[in-house]
């Protein structure tokens, strides 16, 4: 359980991953308060993903692997509806990441040192606890992954979806650009523009599903 210092690799292994997932977490959510609805659920062709799919996706990742599967409560997640979803409200998405990592924090902040190597089961699979924690943050980072895009268009014009992601005082630009969100919006911005943008992209691969 975390309490002051660290004092144990257990100690250490936990507080590490409640504070990166609350880091990586609040990097998206800013992100992502910086968009409209309709740029959170644009889609640059119909077999892709929208910024809004990635954040459901996030969601019942952390709920269903952390919140349910270290935490005991029943798991309500529905996968499928994750990448079905074609729209909604980008504030209420910002508050049910924002919640549903509270409630994965808590989880792992009550975590003993002794629960590590207990075998639970997620997704059918057995896993350790220590397991399941290590596998969702890497989830995370994952999604917060540096992309590889042109900031410019043909013209030397910022698209307007960049102009919305410039960074506040909390996140500097070179933190704020690691996002995937960030990167998702850079991408969708050179699938919709009329004007050609040179890109060079890397699709995410999410180990925890």
């Amino acid at each position: 359980m975390i309490s002051g210092m660290p004092e144990t690799v257990a100690d250490l292994f936990l507080a590490f991953s409640h504070d990166r997932l609350q880091l990586l977490a609040s990097r998206i959510v800013d992100c992502v308060g910086r968009l409209s609805n309709e740029q959170v659920w644009a889609r640059g062709s119909g077999n892709e993903n929208s910024i809004g799919n990635l954040v459901l996706h996030l969601c019942g990742n952390v709920q269903q692997w952390i919140v349910s599967g270290v935490g005991g409560e029943s798991n309500v997640r529905d996968r499928d509806s994750e990448f079905a979803a074609r729209g909604g409200n980008a504030r209420e998405l910002q508050r049910r990441l924002e919640t549903t990592l509270e409630k994965a924090t808590a989880v792992i902040r009550a975590v003993p040192a002794s629960r590590l190597l207990e075998k639970i089961t997620v997704q059918n699979q057995r896993k350790t606890v220590i397991e399941v924690i290590y596998t969702v943050v890497e989830h995370f980072c994952a999604a917060y992954r540096p992309d590889h895009l042109c900031d410019q268009d043909a013209n030397g014009e910022r698209p307007r979806i960049l102009q919305a992601l410039e960074p506040t005082s909390r996140h500097p630009v070179d933190e704020c650009k690691k996002s995937s969100i960030y990167a998702f919006s850079r991408r969708l911005t050179s699938f919709s523009s009329s004007r050609r943008c040179c890109t060079r992209t890397k699709k995410a691969s999410f180990i925890a599903t």
